[in-house]
């Protein structure tokens, strides 16, 4: 009776509004960019709350305590920055992305999936959105909405990396098409940070057919030359990186005609002496900021009420300003034990997983080094959602059914 209720919790068809629900909120930004008109967020959002109602009528949707605890406290933060800063507007602002957004997007990634189905309904998604969003084209962008849009279609692409690799040749057929269009579009709109998350993306999926390789069946040794593989190709294009970047702009430029915008604009802020877009004054004036708090931080939204709005383009620079090292140590553990679940590769029959897992990661926490804001990025706090969830699976944790 056991074995037929834990099979009957993990088939995909028994999973189905779970895996749309996640599907759905790995997609938010996604469908809100593709439908395009004003309250979008609250539409995509009913969908998903929808879903939710219907899973935990079916009794399949699941929360773990300790999660609830964990929403818990980021609540008592609010509320103590709410006493604290002087100006709350932009506290309030957070909280209600928070509270509407990704709370929701954190309790999907807590549900049990098939990560197969999900990539499977992520892919015509994307095809449909896709096909929109270039007969719309973008002439009606200017450059920081191009930069969110970019932003929007990047898990298109890698979740389709995923539908190749996944999915059958119906399928495969769609997610390969999304790829082309998607870089398509890059070619042409996609800043700088969009290609430091799909390069961290592939080197994910590069690291794991190595280490799955038959070498020598020494996985320890293929994970360790990987990493300083990769170390030293890492330092050598950081030190490098300007050469590296203007030299490939004026090659394509001028032997093909091809010109490629995050190349484009790295060689127009290089001119202006500015290679960083400006994000070197805004990390000096969050560290300032640090320094006033080093323990306590200033509180939700201070960096941006004493910037007029400007974030601090940084997770960890932001968590630290806000709440000093008390809110920084555990964001610091959620980076490192990340990093521990990607260099553990599995032994066997856990690779979509694992490769999903890399997707949620390269998406929901690499950008927010670069751009962003944690409080109202729905993919970080679904990411959350699927790390706790292998935490507690690992360490054998109960989840409690919602029943209505």
């Amino acid at each position: 009776m056991r074995q037929e209720t834990e099979k009957k919790q993990t088939d995909p068809d028994n999973l189905e509004i779970n895996n749309w629900l996640a599907a759905l909120a790995f997609s938010f930004f996604f469908i809100n960019e593709v439908i395009g008109t004003a309250g979008s967020s609250y539409i995509t959002l009913m969908a998903i709350l929808i879903l939710c109602v219907i899973s935990i009528y079916e009794k399949k949707f699941i929360v773990y305590p300790g999660a609830m605890i964990l929403i818990g406290i980021v609540l008592g933060a609010f509320l103590v920055s709410f006493l604290r800063v002087e100006d709350i507007r932009y506290t309030f602002y957070y909280f209600r992305y928070f509270g509407g957004f990704c709370i929701i997007s954190f309790l999907a990634g807590l549900q049990n999936i098939c990560v197969e189905r999900v990539i499977a309904h992520m892919s015509p998604i994307g095809f449909a959105g896709m096909i929109v969003i270039l007969i719309r084209g973008f002439s009606a962008y200017d450059s920081p909405h191009l930069m969110g849009l970019s932003y929007a279609i990047l898990p298109v692409l890698l979740s389709s990396v995923l539908g190749v690799i996944f999915l059958d040749r119906v399928k495969r057929f769609l997610s390969i098409a999304n790829i082309i269009m998607v870089l398509w579009c890059f070619v042409d709109i996609a800043p700088r940070g969009i290609w430091i998350v799909i390069a961290c993306f592939m080197a994910i999926n590069v690291f794991y057919v190595l280490c799955k390789s038959k070498w020598g069946g020494r996985r320890l040794v293929k994970e360790v030359l990987f990493i300083l593989l990769f170390s030293m190709i890492a330092l050598g294009v950081i030190v490098n990186f300007t050469d590296i970047i203007l030299g490939i702009n004026e090659y394509l430029s001028s032997e093909f005609g091809i010109k490629i915008y995050a190349l484009e604009k790295y060689a127009f802020y290089f001119e202006k002496g500015n290679v960083l877009n400006e994000r070197g004054e805004i990390w000096m004036n969050a560290l300032r900021y640090i320094q006033e708090n080093v323990l306590l931080g200033k509180g939700i939204g201070y960096y941006e009420l004493r910037e007029n709005g400007q974030y601090a383009h940084n997770l960890l620079l932001q968590v630290t300003c806000e709440g000093g090292l008390i809110m920084l140590i555990p964001v610091v553990f959620i980076v490192l034990k990340s990093l521990g679940v990607l260099i553990k590769v599995p032994d066997k029959g856990e690779r979509n997983e694992y490769l999903f897992f890399a997707l949620t990661f390269s998406y929901g926490v690499v950008i927010l080094f670069w751009s962003s804001v944690y409080w109202k990025f729905a993919p970080f706090w679904f990411f959350l959602g699927c790390l706790y969830k292998k935490i507690a699976v690992d360490k054998k944790s109960t989840g409690v059914r919602i029943k209505i």
